[in-house]
């Protein structure tokens, strides 16, 4: 069982909330690609920024999402967080690595609190475990 570790030991991406994985990156059985993680957490924990970044995103225009952010970052990444219980962060905002963008929630299309994270480079999925240690 994989426990992402706390946000302040790890360089360029940090786990935006500490959790068990619960969903990996890539095809799951029902044949629905994953094109981030899943991560159980409990409701109202502090969701962080993975890196310092801009809002580019505030929403809900995705329904299975629930609450989203979307934060742009250097180098043509994105990092999108799903589910959010409440969201603290505005779209233009600056944020810093760890800074709070939100808590932990069950928006969108899912039946226990967990955060869905993705990290995308020029629009391609990339599986977070490769960038974060």
């Amino acid at each position: 069982r994989f426990v992402a570790p706390s946000l302040a030991d790890s360089s360029g991406f940090t786990w935006p909330v500490q959790g068990e994985i619960i969903t990996e990156f890539g095809p799951s059985q029902r044949g629905v690609h994953n094109d981030g993680v899943n991560i159980a957490a409990n409701e109202g924990v502090l969701v962080g920024a993975a890196a310092k970044g801009l809002v580019a995103f505030v929403g809900t225009n995705i329904k299975s999402f629930g609450k989203l952010v979307l934060v742009k970052h250097d180098g043509g990444f994105i990092t999108a967080y799903a589910h959010l219980g409440d969201v603290s962060v505005k779209e233009g905002e600056i944020v810093t690595a760890g800074q709070s963008i939100g808590t932990i929630g069950k928006s969108g299309r899912v039946n226990s609190p967990q955060l869905h994270f993705e990290i995308r480079k020029s629009r391609q999925p990339v599986d977070p475990r490769s960038l974060i240690a």
